[in-house]
């Protein structure tokens, strides 16, 4: 939401300025009105910095679970295996079950992730 607002008052200053030209160059105020978008634009650059390393991070994380959890279920699946304690029909089924459930995940992550843009 910061990020928006502060885009907004950059657009906003960038808009008055554009509108206003003649008006400006009057009043001489040229360099006082680029500074002005400059402050308001850092700040737009900074919340969007900050959304870009949350996002990253959260998205690393989501990968190394992904990916951990995958290398856990062939350890334990192909240990069951071994010892007899699982078919190759009971892989196939605890194999589909796992890819329901992380399409679910990666589902709600695009889902959080369409409800930050807004």
């Amino acid at each position: 939401m910061e990020f928006q607002k502060t885009k907004a008052a950059a657009n906003s200053v960038a808009e008055s300025q554009i509108s206003n030209v003649r008006t400006v160059k009057a009043f001489a105020e040229e360099k006082g009105s680029l500074a002005a978008f400059s402050a308001k634009n850092d700040i737009v650059y900074e919340c969007a910095v900050r959304k870009a390393a949350v996002w990253g991070w959260f998205m690393f994380y989501i990968k190394f679970f992904s990916t951990a959890s995958l290398a856990g279920l062939i350890l334990f699946v192909s240990t069951q295996v071994k010892n007899e304690a699982m078919s190759i029909g009971d892989v196939m089924a605890y194999m589909l079950y796992m890819q329901i459930a992380s399409r679910n995940i990666g589902e709600i992550a695009n889902a959080a992730q369409g409800i930050a843009k807004v």
